[in-house]
């Protein structure tokens, strides 16, 4: 199916409705041991992925087929997003952490940085996290590795006008002039 003519909702019976739009239902996914809180889907519409009070996150084929189930965040998922290149999934816990995983559901990394359970979470076209938290901060990440390169030899700047022999071992650095 192309991207518009799948719906999907979520209950708190841990079960997921596949629906085309004109109201007929597809499928019904189980698999959830507990209610349901956010479901997206890539921007090519190939995987769905769905976060629940399980503290699970479960990838799924638009056919309702399960591909993996996502599992290291302590309580239950509140929200997920896809980059735009569906290349990295981030989910939002209760447990206050986003965890990125890539699209076969191994893990990357988890991002700290919120005091409290995180309740929404968004990739803006140029692939920027927003993330949003109980503790009523918004925090934007940089998934870029080079910006955060850059960014760490700039801050490295006034270190090396005092330790040039540093300068040269950094070679990721060695653009960045004194």
């Amino acid at each position: 199916m192309s991207r518009y003519e799948i719906i999907a909702s979520g209950s708190d019976d841990g079960t997921i409705k596949l629906w085309k739009p004109d109201g007929t239902l597809l499928a019904t996914l189980t698999g959830h041991k507990k209610g349901i809180n956010s479901i997206s889907f890539t921007p090519n519409s190939k995987i769905i992925a769905s976060g629940s009070d399980d503290g699970t996150i479960k990838l799924w084929k638009p056919d309702g087929t399960l591909l993996a189930t996502l599992t290291g965040h302590k309580k239950g998922i509140n929200s997920i997003s896809f980059t735009p290149n569906s290349k990295i999934i981030a989910s939002g816990s209760d447990d206050g952490t986003i965890k990125l995983w890539k699209p076969d559901g191994t893990p990357i990394t988890t991002l700290n940085g919120h005091g409290d359970a995180i309740t929404n979470l968004s990739f803006s076209p140029d692939g920027i996290l927003a993330s949003a938290s109980k503790d009523g901060r918004v925090i934007l990440w940089s998934l870029n590795l080079n910006d955060l390169l850059t960014q760490g030899c700039q801050w490295l700047q006034d270190y090396f006008v005092t330790h040039p022999e540093a300068h040269k071992t950094l070679k990721v650095c060695g653009s960045i002039r004194k």
